[in-house]
């Protein structure tokens, strides 16, 4: 287990993507499974704060991902900070979602 504290930081896009993962499943599926969908990202992310470098890594090596449910969440870790960059649905070409960040 790691000793240190790491922030955890969403980009913009991956607060956008978690604003409309929350609206899509809402509206597909209601306030119940919104709820229990919303704990399952909340928990990842959680898990990526208390131990980032459990994740899997990408072809970029400094960019990790962990599954959420249906979705990955893909982050980096500078120091003590953990970055998440976009929370994407597992069946997405996940390439080209990923080039809109710097």
């Amino acid at each position: 287990m790691l000793s240190r504290k790491f922030t955890l930081e969403l980009s913009s896009l991956a607060k956008r993507d978690f604003r409309d993962i929350l609206s899509y499943t809402s509206q597909m599926w209601g306030a119940q499974q919104l709820v229990k969908y919303k704990g399952v990202i909340d928990s990842a992310l959680l898990a990526i704060a208390k131990n980032p470098v459990a994740g899997r890594k990408r072809d970029n090596p400094e960019l990790l991902f962990c599954r959420a449910g249906q979705h990955l969440i893909f982050y980096q870790v500078n120091g003590e900070t953990v970055s998440v960059v976009r929370i994407l649905h597992g069946q997405m070409n996940m390439g080209s979602h990923l080039e809109e960040n710097p």
